[in-house]
Order: C-alpha cells, then sequence, then structure tokens
C-alpha cells in the first residue's frame, strides 16, 4: 500500500503536470490568435494587390492602345 508521502508527491507531479500542460494549451492558443491576426493582414494585402494589379492593368491596355493610336497617326502623316 502506498504511502501517504507517496501519495501527496503523486498528486503535487499530477497537479504541477496539469499547470504545465494548460499553460503549453494556452501558449499554443496565443500562437494560433497570433497566426491567424497575421493570416487576416496578409489576406487584406492580397486583396490590396489585386485592385493595385487591375487598375495597373487596366491603365497599361489604355496606353498601349494610345500608343498604337499615336504610331498609326504619325505613320499616316509620313505617308503624306
Amino acid at each position: 500500500m502506498p504511502t501517504q508521502a507517496t501519495l501527496n508527491s503523486s498528486l503535487e507531479w499530477q497537479e504541477k503536470s496539469s499547470e504545465e500542460e494548460t499553460k503549453q494549451v494556452l501558449s499554443e492558443t496565443v500562437d494560433l490568435e497570433q497566426l491567424m491576426r497575421e493570416k487576416a493582414v496578409l489576406e487584406e494585402e492580397s486583396r490590396q494587390l489585386d485592385r493595385q494589379l487591375t487598375k495597373l492593368s487596366f491603365r497599361e491596355r489604355v496606353l498601349s492602345k494610345k500608343l498604337a493610336e499615336e504610331m498609326d497617326k504619325q505613320n499616316a502623316e509620313r505617308c503624306n
């Protein structure tokens, strides 16, 4: 039969182990929350970059069209 000291020691070990597990879970929870916040920030940055890329692509098409029109105009003037 275990002695009272052995039982107390076992109980203390279990409590300490439980506290450490709780700390570990809390630490992992905090880490997960931080990662989720970082993910949200990165997703927003990605959306902003997508919008910026769309605007730049449109501007590129407009400028390319204007350039082509200007070159056509210059070629027409040279031919006359």
